[in-house]
């Protein structure tokens, strides 16, 4: 669905890029009226040429990578290989438009179910502004998910909490984008089993120290570049 007469309105959001020292996503807007976003919704093929005005989904490449600091160094150097070394996506993007011109999205890998009802790893969605440079969200994803194949070829399901994001888009029709994304791992995963280079280990003991309190659990960052679900 194309956005017609909210176009306008989105283009006068002004782009700025997540900062690396900040949890949330910096952005700008000129009045009220500049305000739009995106909502989980399964969105319809997308060609390159409307991705920037209608609903739309993306997938991230398996450039993904997790930032090793702030005690994150034994988790990227564990996850950052089984992600760049896999075909499968480890993250999706959803947009969609809701009525009053409001943009919601999803972060949140797809696990291939078709109906929502069936689905084990639901997300939550969350406004987000959009221009012609990029998206970023306006407030957390509460709840969502990403997904990584261990070394012992399991897919392994991490849950993820105050999902923010910022993302920049690499052409002229929003069909690639680079982005930035801080969430919070929740305690509820510390027990999560996988396999790695060195053997099994659990999604705790490679994040170590918890580094929230609210939620209870782990801040993490991630980089990556996505381009639109075929």
């Amino acid at each position: 669905m194309l956005a017609g007469g909210c176009a306008a309105a989105t283009s006068d959001a002004t782009y700025a890029h997540l900062d690396d020292s900040s949890d949330t996503p910096a952005f700008a807007t000129r009045g009220q009226g500049s305000t739009t976003a995106a909502a989980p919704a399964s969105a319809g093929p997308t060609t390159p040429a409307d991705a920037c005005t209608a609903e739309a989904a993306w997938n991230a490449t398996s450039d993904l990578t997790f930032d090793s600091d702030d005690g994150m160094s034994k988790l990227a150097a564990a996850l950052n290989p089984l992600v760049h070394g896999s075909d499968e996506s480890p993250l999706s993007i959803t947009s969609h438009l809701e009525p009053h011109c409001v943009w919601k999205a999803v972060f949140s890998a797809d696990d291939g179910v078709s109906s929502l009802a069936d689905n084990r790893y639901a997300a939550t969605s969350t406004q987000v502004l959009r221009n012609p440079q990029g998206l970023w969200t306006a407030a957390p994803q509460s709840s969502g998910w990403m997904h990584v194949t261990d070394a012992a070829s399991h897919r392994i399901w991490i849950p993820l909490a105050e999902i923010t994001a910022s993302a920049k888009y690499d052409s002229t029709g929003c069909a690639t984008f680079t982005a930035r994304a801080a969430a919070i791992v929740p305690e509820s995963a510390s027990t999560t089993a996988l396999t790695t280079a060195q053997g099994p280990t659990t999604l705790g003991a490679l994040l170590g120290k918890k580094t929230s309190s609210s939620p209870s659990g782990w801040k993490v960052r991630m980089t990556f570049s996505a381009s639109l679900a075929q």
